[in-house]
């Protein structure tokens, strides 16, 4: 039974893995996302709401937040309040502690990446305002947890 249970969760692992990389294939490399017309960023958001939604709710956050990271970055042309939106909206109905940990562990990255330095001041900017809205991602759901008396800050950061 217990051998059954591992292969299961290696399944599921494997499958969450294969979605994430079927989204960042989507976005393509840092050129082509930058390139990329407005409405092919808003299908791929779409294909994440709609079809990666069907197997888990945690993972179109994960993804959702993935793009909205990667777009900001890259100036890419899409409606930055409108990923946003989603993301939030994703986090108020569906966001967990897991969803918690792995934002706060994006943010993390991105601090990292900040600290290490970036000589373009623009791109410096960029990685500031992601920071920034993943800090609010974070708000979202520590005010989400607060009214079930659970503190994230204390027992997540």
């Amino acid at each position: 039974m217990q051998r059954r249970l591992a292969l299961i969760m290696k399944d599921i692992v494997t499958k969450y893995r294969d979605v994430i990389e079927d989204c960042e294939l989507l976005l393509g490399d840092n050129n082509n996302l930058k390139n990329m017309a407005y409405n092919d960023i808003d299908e791929i958001c779409n294909y994440v709401i709609v079809e990666v939604y069907k197997q888990s709710a945690e993972l179109t956050i994960i993804a959702l937040v993935n793009i909205y990271i990667k777009a900001m970055i890259v100036e890419a042309n899409a409606d930055y309040d409108i990923l946003r939106e989603y993301v939030q909206d994703f986090l108020y109905y569906d966001g967990t502690t897991s969803s918690y940990k792995y934002i706060r562990a994006k943010l993390k990255e991105i601090r990292g990446i900040m600290e290490q330095g970036i000589d373009d001041k623009y791109l410096y900017e960029n990685y500031e305002d992601v920071a920034d809205v993943l800090e609010g991602f974070l708000e979202d759901l520590e005010a989400k947890y607060d009214k079930m008396k659970i503190n994230l800050r204390k027992n997540y950061y």
